[in-house]
């Protein structure tokens, strides 16, 4: 159970960091809109979804025990993963 309570706290903390990194890139990219550059709508919203899926997800793991929450677990860290790719990857493209 202590093991379970501190993996929740750590996702919480990257949600946290995460989210903290998509609204900064969402504020430079809107400065380098208003210069006439990016069109940045569509990948911030994408951005957002994935962090809310995964926040439901962290939210139902939360609530989990057992079997099924190393099943859940496993699709917690596959989407982290892709989160955390998707954010990386538009931080290199924009800024």
């Amino acid at each position: 159970m202590r093991k379970e309570k501190h993996y929740h706290e750590k996702l919480d903390s990257q949600l946290e960091e995460w989210g903290s990194r998509i609204d900064l890139l969402a504020l430079e990219l809107q400065r380098q809109k208003a210069g006439g550059k990016v069109n940045c709508e569509e990948h911030i919203k994408k951005l957002r979804h994935e962090q809310a899926v995964l926040q439901e997800k962290v939210t139902t793991l939360k609530q989990t025990r057992g079997k099924t929450w190393v099943e859940l677990k496993s699709s917690v860290e596959k989407d982290a993963l892709e989160l955390k790719a998707s954010l990386d990857k538009a931080s290199l493209r924009y800024v």
